[in-house]
């Protein structure tokens, strides 16, 4: 079974999350990457095989 597991990237809570769920997913089967979104400050550990810069939002 292969996995599709996309990642919004506009925050860093998304990936925090990401980084406790992937390993499970890995147990279970081929799991790629996709996040979308560039203003998160933590990185992945994994290859992402997709990569979106998505919609941001700014403040000012």
């Amino acid at each position: 079974m292969r996995i599709l597991y996309a990642i919004q990237g506009t925050g860093n809570g998304h990936i925090s999350r990401a980084l406790d769920v992937i390993p499970l997913l890995k147990e279970k089967a081929k799991v790629d990457l996709l996040t979308s979104g560039i203003q998160a400050d933590l990185s992945l550990p994994y290859p992402v095989k997709y990569r979106f810069n998505g919609f941001g939002l700014y403040f000012w």
